[in-house]
């Protein structure tokens, strides 16, 4: 490797020129949504928690995860029959069978995997 471009990544401490310096929301908005949608905590003490416990976060990103969550817990139910309609209506997935890669399977209520995959899906499906 260039020796003048591993110097610079270690002198400018940016290792990553394309990520970004703030954090990223995704990964609260997901374990939130898990909470809620697959361990029965209520939306608004599930918000709370996560978000109380993140002071990096700016305000915008604070909005952004709110509304998100928001949005997505209270259209769970056409955003679930939107993602069975999609997985569905694609022969790809059902020959293959990759319902659980797009988070319907027989055993998302005790996979966190599954559920994973879900609560993404449900998220795309909003944004």
């Amino acid at each position: 490797p260039n020796s003048k471009v591993l110097l610079n990544c270690l002198f400018t401490a940016k290792s990553d020129p394309f990520r970004s310096e703030t954090e990223s929301v995704d990964p609260i908005i997901i374990n939130i949504l898990q909470k809620v949608l697959f361990k029965g905590q209520s939306l608004d003490s599930s918000l709370d928690s996560s978000l109380n416990s993140r002071n990096r976060l700016s305000d915008e990103q604070l909005k952004t995860v709110k509304i998100r969550v928001t949005g997505v817990c209270e259209n769970s139910l056409q955003l679930k029959e939107k993602l069975k309609g999609i997985v569905e209506g694609n022969p790809f997935i059902k020959k293959h069978g990759l319902e659980g890669e797009y988070g319907l399977s027989s055993d998302l209520e005790k996979n966190p995997l599954i559920q994973l995959y879900h609560v993404k899906c449900l998220l795309a499906l909003f944004m």
